[in-house]
């Protein structure tokens, strides 16, 4: 196993690096989807997946994998120890990993596989980095991609300086009515990363806007794209 020091912090998977041949046939053979969701702490990403799963057959999460603590709430993750994770990227077990935070996140192949049995359209939560790679990834295998950026204020106010500062506000507010007991500086470290995911939110293609009490309206927009495809 490599040296910790040898994996820098980032997305750190090539597309030429991906050993497709561990992905069943299937997928290529037409009828998926993927959609990518992406955004910062706070903004509802859990909630808007977990509607998508209940509201509509045929959708099915793809969990990742990270060397993080996670709580029960986080089914959405399988936790492994660190060893377990530079094994996997020595292997080519993962299509996607970075570091983030205080952990490794990653996409395994095997649960990009098990997904396709569950479901024609697959949701998986990712960061930005992440799902630039998955994008790249699925669009050459021949599938329709939706990467999905949910933002907690109207797509037009992301272009501007003051527009990305009341979206900090509100997920700051956001953040602070969770009370997960996180300290000042956990929660600075949660609105610094906020930030500059809102500044890149223009990487991904489609910006879903789950304004305050209104994620019915987020939903809908979301199923709205994914339908007309």
């Amino acid at each position: 196993m490599n040296n910790e020091r040898e994996y820098p912090w980032g997305q750190n998977q090539k597309l030429e690096n991906i050993d497709r041949s561990k992905l069943p046939e299937i997928i290529s053979q037409g009828g998926y989807q993927v959609i990518l969701i992406a955004g910062p702490n706070g903004v509802g990403k859990g909630t808007i997946i977990q509607g998508l799963l209940e509201r509509n057959e045929g959708v099915a999460q793809v969990n990742r994998t990270t060397t993080k603590l996670i709580t029960s709430e986080e089914n959405q993750y399988h936790q492994v120890t660190i060893e377990s994770f530079f094994e996997s990227i020595d292997n080519g077990r993962l299509v996607e990993w970075g570091k983030y935070g205080q952990g490794y996140y990653g996409t395994r192949i095997r649960d990009i596989a098990q997904s396709l049995g569950k479901g024609k359209k697959l949701v998986i939560d990712i960061d930005i980095e992440g799902g630039i790679v998955l994008r790249s990834f699925f669009e050459n295998l021949g599938v329709q991609v939706f990467d999905c950026f949910i933002s907690p204020v109207p797509e037009h106010k992301l272009q501007n300086k003051d527009g990305i500062s009341e979206a900090v506000e509100i997920l700051r507010s956001r953040l602070i009515t969770r009370n997960r007991d996180e300290g000042e500086v956990e929660l600075a470290g949660r609105l610094r990363n906020a930030e500059q995911m809102l500044k890149s939110a223009k990487s991904f293609r489609h910006v879903i806007v789950n304004e305050q009490d209104n994620l019915n309206s987020a939903l809908l927009q979301l199923e709205s794209l994914i339908a007309k495809n």
